[in-house]
C-alpha cells in the first residue's frame, strides 16, 4: 500500500533545524505522514521530538500528541488531537 511513497528523514541530515515546510502525503484518521519530517520518533530508548503542525498561513496550529513508525515501509505517523 505505501510501497512507492517514501518520507524523507530530514533529522537525520540537519538534528539542528526547528522549522520545515512540507506537505502532507497521507491522512489516516487522526494521524497524518508527511514527504519531509524534521520529528524524530522514539526508537531504541529516545525519546520523540515535541511537534506542532501550522497550516501555510500560520492561523491553525496542532501539537502532535504521539507517533509511531511503520518499521516495514519506513514512514512516521504523526497523531493529531481528534476533531
Amino acid at each position: 500500500m505505501y510501497k512507492t511513497e517514501k518520507m524523507r528523514k530530514v533529522f537525520w541530515e540537519d538534528t539542528y533545524l526547528t522549522k520545515l515546510e512540507t506537505t502532507v502525503m497521507r491522512v489516516q484518521g487522526n494521524e497524518v505522514v508527511f514527504h519531509e519530517t524534521i520529528a524524530y520518533s522514539e526508537s531504541g530508548g529516545q525519546a520523540s521530538d515535541k511537534a506542532t503542525i501550522f497550516s501555510l498561513d500560520k492561523k491553525n496550529e496542532l501539537q502532535v500528541i504521539k507517533s509511531r513508525i511503520d518499521e516495514q515501509n519506513h514512514l512516521i505517523f504523526y497523531m493529531l488531537p481528534e476533531n
